[in-house]
């Protein structure tokens, strides 16, 4: 998780945040200041402190806090699809535009959609938006769930669908 400090100083100064993550600096003097600080604990209360020095050792400090987001678990793919064919269920999603997007999890059930990630069996992890279920039984419905994880393996609610394969059209 990362946050950005910003503040405007009323004449050219240097920039630095002191937290409990250490201190972040940039001599570079200017009036608007922004420190981006990196590996922060998502939900975490932070006090801070910002000074700000100008060119003559003149030093401004002021003391804030700031709370960082709870990490939220990834957006679902967005139009998933499930095509029967002979044998087989043809899938397709787009993948989630989620920065921290990692891969999905695509489950399978005869008995109904899976509801979490443990339920039904995998049949594809990755990243690929296309996966073609195939030996499956002609007329037999199967219920498909598919979870985005993103890179600390939060997991989305999931996207449904469902398909019967069928058999070829019957020869005259």
């Amino acid at each position: 998780t990362t946050a950005t400090v910003t503040w405007d100083t009323d004449e050219l100064a240097d920039s630095s945040v002191t937290g409990s993550f250490a201190t972040v600096s940039d001599a570079v003097l200017t009036l608007t200041h922004s420190l981006d600080l990196t590996s922060l604990t998502p939900g975490t209360l932070y006090p801070i402190d910002v000074f700000s020095s100008d060119g003559s050792g003149n030093q401004a400090t002021s003391s804030t806090s700031f709370t960082t987001l709870i990490d939220l678990p990834p957006t679902n793919v967005i139009d998933f699809l499930a095509t029967p064919e002979d044998s087989q269920i043809a899938l397709t999603w787009t993948n989630p535009p989620d920065v921290d997007f990692d891969h999905v999890s695509l489950r399978v059930s005869e008995v109904g959609f899976p509801t979490n990630i443990t339920e039904g069996l995998e049949i594809y992890s990755g990243v690929n938006e296309l996966f073609a279920h195939s030996g499956l039984t002609n007329g037999v419905e199967y219920f498909y769930t598919i979870f985005a994880l993103d890179t600390a393996l939060n997991v989305s609610s999931g996207a449904s669908d469902s398909a019967i394969p069928v058999g070829p059209p019957a020869v005259l």
